[in-house]
């Protein structure tokens, strides 16, 4: 699952490459990858979010 993970958030990465800057590229490869990881972790594995983001 981890790998499959990482591939889908690597060709993101690539595809945005091909029509952002790399800043641009950056900064929403980071806010996919954290707001995925948050609801990855909420979802599949029952980890509980804290007062602030719910």
């Amino acid at each position: 699952m981890v790998i499959l993970f990482n591939v889908t958030m690597w060709g993101c990465y690539v595809n945005s490459l091909k029509a952002l800057s790399s800043l641009q590229v950056t900064v929403t490869n980071f806010a996919a990858n954290f707001i995925s990881s948050g609801l990855a972790g909420y979802f599949l594995f029952d980890e509980p979010l804290p007062s602030k983001v719910t």
